[in-house]
């Protein structure tokens, strides 16, 4: 009964044209998530999408570990400009 299940990622709408939001629940587990979220989101390959995914993977579970109240849920954006290497 005291189970947490994790919650699906919740959309957020975006001021901010080609950028895609989303609110991933308090759970160690919604990292995974956001990553695969993100990474499915770019439309890159894994090897090009790497550092945007351990960026987002760090600023999630930091996000997690100093929260001061333990809970709560983390909101994600990403977007592609489409320029740069």
């Amino acid at each position: 009964m005291g189970e947490q299940r994790e919650a699906l990622p919740k959309r957020i709408p975006s001021v901010i044209p080609g950028v895609r939001m989303a609110s991933f629940g308090s759970l160690p587990g919604q990292v995974t998530t956001s990553r695969q979220w993100c990474w499915h989101g770019s439309g890159l390959s894994f090897d090009r999408a790497y550092p945007l995914l351990t960026v987002a993977s760090e600023l999630h579970t930091n996000a997690l570990r100093h929260t001061a109240s333990g809970g709560g849920s983390v909101e994600c954006g990403c977007g592609w400009s489409g320029t740069g290497p």
